[in-house]
């Protein structure tokens, strides 16, 4: 039995690990998943001495031993409770008279640097870190502080806990996520097959 060490992140455990497996139920009974949770310090060490068989990255990894591809990309929104800003629209000024809690990890999906929210001397507030976007979403809804992540997590979780989701009011870039692999797996038949039930699992192929 082939077992896979992944790195997700929220986005992909949460929205896309259910569409992956059934998948691999299907084509691959005798397979299995296992999640990990490394440090943003070993991460790319990880994938390197494949520790970890696949990763999703916010920024491709520049080394050799590691490849990687695109996977989806997707914009940024903000995340409040309805109380917060109700019957306000959520232009710049709004924006920067919140408080704000923002994503402690720097490689995964769902990160944006605090140099995106820099305007014309303006900067968020920032009050409180977490570790998870799922963090984020559950204090947005339950205080007064605003979040920022991608918008298909933001409108499963507005579903979820009545969340309020506006577009930025200014431009910010994109989330990207990319999948990463040790390179010596790069022809691996069974890692090859992971790859691409992944990238259907996304894409809707």
């Amino acid at each position: 039995m082939r077992r896979f060490s992944l790195f997700l992140g929220d986005l992909g455990e949460t929205l896309y690990l259910p569409r992956i497996m059934p998948r691999l139920r299907l084509q691959a009974a005798a397979a299995s998943i296992v999640l990990k949770q490394p440090s943003d310090d070993t991460l790319i060490q990880d994938v390197k001495k494949e520790h970890l068989d696949l990763a999703w990255l916010s920024i491709p990894p520049d080394d050799k031993s590691v490849c990687n591809e695109a996977l989806l990309h997707d914009e940024f929104v903000c995340v409040t409770a309805s109380a917060t800003i109700a019957g306000r629209i959520l232009d710049e000024t709004t924006f920067f008279n919140l408080t704000h809690v923002r994503l402690a990890a720097r490689h995964a999906p769902g990160h944006i640097g605090e140099h995106a929210f820099r305007r014309k001397g303006k900067a968020r507030r920032v009050v409180a870190e977490v570790d998870t976007l799922h963090a984020m979403a559950f204090l947005a809804a339950s205080s007064d502080i605003a979040g920022c992540m991608p918008r298909l997590l933001a409108e499963r979780y507005a579903a979820l806990l009545g969340l309020r989701v506006d577009k930025m009011p200014f431009e910010v870039p994109p989330a990207f996520v990319h999948q990463a692999w040790p390179a010596i797996l790069d022809d691996d038949p069974d890692h090859i097959w992971l790859r691409t039930l992944i990238r259907e699992a996304v894409t809707g192929g």
